[in-house]
């Protein structure tokens, strides 16, 4: 699975077992949902992240902060609503990251998608973290933990009892949201559980 080559096959195998599913199953979900390699530029020195503007505004409001202040201030790191339009990707993120951190530490790492599997910040808890310093930090520490960490957070969230039944768009509809259908999501995780299944 060229586009698993971080992932090793034992943590699939075992994550599977965990889990009570069949690798394929697992490893049909995981191609769909993943970014293919969790790092910047295929090193495993940072890990791909999304700083998300409009989540650190209402995570910042949530926590008493005067986010319209804020906002009025750092425009492009503090926004109401969701735009694209602040990205700059790659090591750009974590330039707009460090920003964030300097008005709230904690809740900037919260407001990041992290790793592989994009899995937000503020979701410390459903991966299995005490805190989310400590999840940020595994996410620094090879493709094997993003895997982990997505396990972790889907188990967490209920969704096993779908993979089990093989019920792709079940899986999909309650992990990517109602637009999963117009991603095609569930017939892309099938596609790839029966090429899978073929060998």
């Amino acid at each position: 699975m060229d586009v698993f080559i971080d992932v090793s096959e034992r943590v699939f195998n075992k994550q599977a077992k965990k889990l009570g599913l069949g690798v394929n199953v697992l490893k049909a979900v995981a191609i769909v949902e993943s970014m293919g390699h969790g790092f910047l530029d295929y090193t495993p020195i940072k890990p791909k992240i999304l700083f998300e503007g409009h989540v650190f505004y209402r995570l910042l409001t949530k926590a008493g902060y005067d986010t319209v202040e804020i906002a009025k201030r750092y425009p492009t790191i503090c926004f109401k609503a969701y735009t694209r339009s602040h990205y700059r990707g790659g090591n750009e993120e974590f330039i707009r990251l460090k920003t964030a951190m300097t008005i709230d530490y904690d809740i900037a790492l919260e407001s990041a998608s992290w790793g592989m599997f994009q899995i937000m910040g503020f979701n410390y808890a459903l991966c299995g973290f005490k805190d989310v310093k400590t999840y940020v930090n595994s996410n620094y520490n090879g493709a094997d933990n993003h895997f982990m960490n997505f396990c972790a957070f889907i188990k967490n969230r209920g969704l096993i009892k779908f993979l089990k039944d093989k019920d792709f768009s079940k899986f999909a509809r309650y992990y990517n949201g109602v637009g999963y259908k117009s991603n095609k999501y569930d017939d892309k995780m099938r596609d790839a559980y029966e090429s899978l299944e073929a060998g």
